[in-house]
């Protein structure tokens, strides 16, 4: 049995369900993205628009950094 990704959801048969893309996030009329920086806590609401329609949207559990830390 293949070792299973923690960052990844699961559907009841076992397998993985693919993550979010930015066009999804489009598609439903969504074009910004909220995100905290997880060293100092900085939050910021940011556009999108900048990113190309494939990009995956990063998983919550990814530690992400502002540009100060």
């Amino acid at each position: 049995m293949p070792r299973r990704n923690p960052r990844r959801a699961y559907n009841e048969h076992g397998r993985e369900i693919p993550p979010p893309i930015i066009g999804d996030l489009r598609a439903e009329g969504d074009r910004t993205a909220a995100v905290t920086c997880h060293g100092c806590g900085y939050h910021v609401v940011i556009s999108t628009d900048r990113f190309p329609a494939e990009l995956p949207f990063p998983d919550n559990a990814l530690p992400l950094r502002c540009s100060a830390c």
